[in-house]
C-alpha cells in the first residue's frame, strides 16, 4: 500500500482487512461534456 504522502505500510492478505478504493476519474471542465460527445459521432 502507497499512501498519498508517499509513505509505504505493508499488508498481510488474510491478516489484514482492506479493498482498493476506485482510481479517481480526471475532471472535465463545465461544458466539456456536449464537445466530448460532438467529437465521439
Amino acid at each position: 500500500m502507497i499512501w498519498e504522502n508517499g509513505r509505504s505500510l505493508a499488508l498481510v492478505p488474510g491478516a489484514d482487512r482492506f479493498h482498493r478504493l476506485p482510481e479517481p476519474q480526471a475532471e472535465k471542465p463545465a461544458g466539456m461534456e456536449a464537445e466530448m460527445e460532438e467529437m465521439e459521432r
